[in-house]
């Protein structure tokens, strides 16, 4: 295992250092799996390859290869900056000159670390993302749900909002803080170099109280697009995984994107991890409600794991936590004595998680 690891190390270094040799991007995994730069047009590809190369060169001045709109420029170099995990340090502060058409010809990025740092940064950033992938098990969803328990077991969300390197993938895997992008990035860094489509999605999310900015992740999971946030799954006691593999509807509760890009459709709860674990709960009425309840208590009697569910409709999560606590108290009864419990309801999502606590 340790010799393919070095191997896997040394190949994707290589990649990162050779000279560009074909029209896609230098990237240290198959553009293939790259889902923003799939559904780019021909021509936004195109600028997007140049602004990679000049990037990863860390020239002070990139020209462009045709001239271009602003909103066109500003559209691929977002895509640039949020979804290339391997890019470790470009502002997004930076300077074009324009033509006398009032049209972008050249750009002027600007860096936070030199090339060399940069570099060396890489290094480590790959030898922990190759010995994650290295040792995932051998199906996407396999792989998907351990890139996903491992980056959350791993990261502390970070709130020195002054330092850059939380935005980035490193932050995540290497220093073990991040926030939001840093999360998102290094899924799809992970899921890349397991060869799983995946991309960062860019938008705005509603926690209940504020709306801010934020990103979360689109993937093909088993021919099925669908859309995951690590982020909101790191919570606090444990890893939930109420936003895990989740549809358009589903996500469109409390996320919304703001990319110009035309994401594809996620309508299928086919890799949904509720739905997969036969979590998901569709209406029932309120005596099968407690019956459930009753199975609830008895599993958490036996053990300290958190238990969580999916609801299809408000109407039976109303009533389900509506009663829940009335109904537990009952139950547990039947199991000799009582425990304390923790419970998290997520009225949004329509889930719930309850787990004994000792």
């Amino acid at each position: 295992m340790e010799k393919r690891i070095k191997k896997i190390l040394l190949f994707l270094l290589v990649i990162l250092s050779l000279a560009p040799l074909t029209a896609t991007p230098n990237t240290p995994y198959d553009i293939a799996y790259c889902t923003s730069y799939k559904v780019m047009t021909a021509k936004e590809r195109q600028l997007l390859d140049t602004l990679y190369e000049g990037v990863r060169l860390h020239l002070p001045s990139i020209k462009l290869p045709f001239e271009t709109e602003e909103a066109v420029f500003d559209k691929v170099l977002n895509v640039l900056c949020d979804d290339f995990p391997e890019i470790l340090s470009l502002d997004k502060a930076y300077s074009v000159y324009k033509n006398q058409d009032d049209k972008v010809v050249d750009f002027v990025p600007q860096y936070f670390i030199s090339r060399d740092t940069e570099v060396k940064m890489q290094k480590l950033l790959f030898s922990v993302a190759v010995k994650i992938v290295s040792a995932s098990p051998s199906t996407e969803g396999e792989k998907e749900l351990y890139f996903h328990d491992q980056i959350c077991n791993l990261v502390t969300y970070s709130k020195n909002l002054d330092r850059r390197i939380i935005h980035t993938s490193y932050g995540a895997l290497v220093e073990k803080e991040a926030v939001c992008d840093g999360y998102a990035k290094a899924m799809a860094l992970l899921c890349r170099l397991a060869n799983i489509e995946c991309s960062v999605v860019s938008g705005m999310s509603y926690n209940g109280d504020t709306t801010g900015f934020h990103a979360w992740n689109i993937m093909k999971i088993h021919n099925t697009y669908t859309f995951s946030d690590l982020t909101w799954n790191d919570f606090k006691e444990y890893i939930r995984y109420d936003y895990f593999n989740v549809t358009d509807d589903i996500m469109a509760v409390d996320h919304k994107t703001v990319s110009s890009l035309n994401w594809p459709s996620c309508k299928s709860l086919a890799v949904n991890w509720h739905y997969l674990n036969n979590l998901y709960i569709k209406a029932i009425n309120d005596k099968e409600l407690r019956r459930l309840v009753k199975n609830y208590a008895r599993f958490s009697s036996k053990t300290n794991e958190t238990i969580s569910i999916r609801f299809e409709d408000y109407d039976t999560y109303l009533r389900f936590t509506t009663n829940f606590e009335e109904w537990f108290k009952l139950a547990l009864k039947d199991y000799k004595g009582s425990f304390s419990y923790w419970i998290s309801p997520n009225d949004r999502q329509q889930c719930f998680a309850v787990r004994k606590v000792d």
